[in-house]
């Protein structure tokens, strides 16, 4: 949390009228944000597809007509379900790869002598790591293992009266 308190204050030193980032230090923040955004607009999206799984998978269950449900139903409405987990995973993987793609980026804009501030360091060592993974943060991986489940208790689970 210190962290993105202490971003928040400004890179310049306004009494002197210096800017003490470079401007390749400058471009990799750039580059940063904007994969940020494109988590968002990924974030949103998933959590749309989840709403979705969780209207599927209710219809399935309890369908509107009162005919019982069919193992095809059942099975077809398992893909979609478990599509939207894997198209979450996926997103929420790519939103964390752009935190720890920062911090190399970061990392090797340091080792090339480029100098970098105080805030970058304090990133760098926030996140901790410049490998991906390919798997969302823990949190992530836990709530999307909770969601499969869920989806797979209202699907194949008998409706009790």
């Amino acid at each position: 949390m210190l962290f993105f308190i202490r971003s928040l204050r400004l890179n310049f030193n306004l009494n002197e009228r210096e800017i003490i980032m470079s401007p390749e230090e400058l471009s990799m923040w750039t580059l940063f944000n904007s994969g940020r955004i494109a988590g968002a607009l990924g974030l949103i999206a998933s959590a749309i597809f989840i709403w979705l799984g969780f209207r599927v998978a209710a219809g399935t269950r309890a369908p509107v007509s009162g005919e019982s449900v069919t193992k095809a139903a059942q099975i077809l409405s398992t893909i979609f379900c478990l599509g939207t987990c894997m198209g979450a995973w996926r997103i929420w993987s790519e939103g964390y790869a752009t935190y720890t793609l920062a911090v190399r980026g970061l990392e090797n804009l340091k080792e090339s002598g480029v100098s970098i501030t105080e805030t970058a360091e304090e990133f760098i060592d926030f996140i901790g790591t410049s490998e991906v993974t390919n798997t969302p943060e823990p949190l992530g991986i836990l709530f999307v293992v909770f969601i499969a489940i869920m989806y797979m208790a209202i699907i194949w689970m008998p409706k009790q009266n």
